[in-house]
């Protein structure tokens, strides 16, 4: 996943005037704007409905509902099974536990 600053977003609003943009807000706006959906509990209640074992033992691994903590220990630990030449089958499975948990809370989706 590629994480532009705002400078490269307003470059690639002028270069590209014909494609549609829009705008994500951080957490700080979805708590304000409802803390009953966007709230930690409430993202844990609607990942673990997904019934993904990966990303349900992780859940109950971590025991935290902190989702940004979780995608960074998630991206650590990939770095460290690669750096210790761990198992690539194993780093896969952490990627795409790790895939899945961002891609479901950005699209309100089951991947």
């Amino acid at each position: 996943m590629i994480f532009e600053n705002f400078d490269d977003v307003l470059k690639s609003n002028k270069r590209n005037k014909d494609r549609e943009f829009h705008l994500l807000l951080g957490n700080g706006f979805s708590m304000a704007y409802d803390s009953e959906i966007f709230s930690y509990n409430a993202l844990h209640v609607f990942i673990t409905k997904f019934d993904d074992k990966d990303l349900l033992k992780i859940l109950d691994v971590v025991k935290t509902k902190n989702f940004e903590l979780i995608m960074q220990q998630l991206d650590t630990f990939s770095v460290l099974i690669q750096a210790f030449w761990g198992n690539p089958k194993f780093r896969s499975r952490v990627d795409l536990a790790s895939s899945k948990l961002k891609q479901s809370l950005l699209s309100g989706d089951v991947v």
